[in-house]
């Protein structure tokens, strides 16, 4: 029951991307090929979403497959299929492709197996895994109840590290509801 409560458990916060859910996924083309999975980074398949994806100083974007060409070159664009990662043009050669993705680890196997959820993630995880069997295992709302507030209090402390991990992003004005002659208050969304 404790296994299958911290299996819960991280299914429930894999969902959101936590300072350690960001990893390099990096991996070399073979002249030819167009797509990569496992193979070529154990970590590819998990790929919730791609950050960043470059070859030397050249982004990677993403695309759709109706944008895929029948050329061969460096590739420039990519497109998820499934589980496995499609580059477009198709490499005629090497590239070293370094990658920055948010992603869902495999799931745990066995009692030996480990993830970053069972490290850097660890209070979290165990306070929610606590709480799973308090509820469904013990049916006790009073350990429940307990559990609850270090759960909470283990999230925000892992919100707050991931905030001062991952870099700001950059806030789009053009998105913003803003008119001339007319101010908004990013403090409290309003004019």
């Amino acid at each position: 029951e404790i296994q299958k409560a911290i299996k819960r458990a991280i299914r429930f916060y894999e969902k959101e991307p936590f300072w350690f859910c960001f990893q390099d996924v990096n991996f070399s083309t073979v002249a030819g090929q167009q797509r990569y999975g496992t193979t070529a980074n154990t970590l590819l398949p998990g790929v919730v979403k791609f950050e960043r994806m470059r070859i030397g100083e050249c982004d990677i974007r993403p695309a759709g497959l109706s944008e895929f060409t029948i050329t061969s070159g460096q590739p420039m664009i990519y497109a998820r299929v499934g589980k496995e990662l499609a580059l477009n043009p198709l490499p005629d050669t090497v590239y070293a492709v370094e990658a920055v993705a948010w992603v869902k680890f495999p799931e745990l196997t066995d009692d030996d197996s480990t993830n970053p959820w069972l490290d850097d993630g660890e209070e979290l995880i165990r306070q929610a895994a606590k709480y799973r069997i308090a509820m469904d295992n013990l049916h006790s709302d009073e350990l429940a109840d307990r559990v609850a507030g270090l759960m909470q209090a283990a999230y925000q402390q892992l919100k707050a590290e991931t905030r001062r991990r991952l870099p700001e992003r950059s806030l789009s004005v053009a998105h913003l509801p803003i008119s001339v002659g007319n101010s908004f208050d990013v403090r409290t969304g309003g004019y």
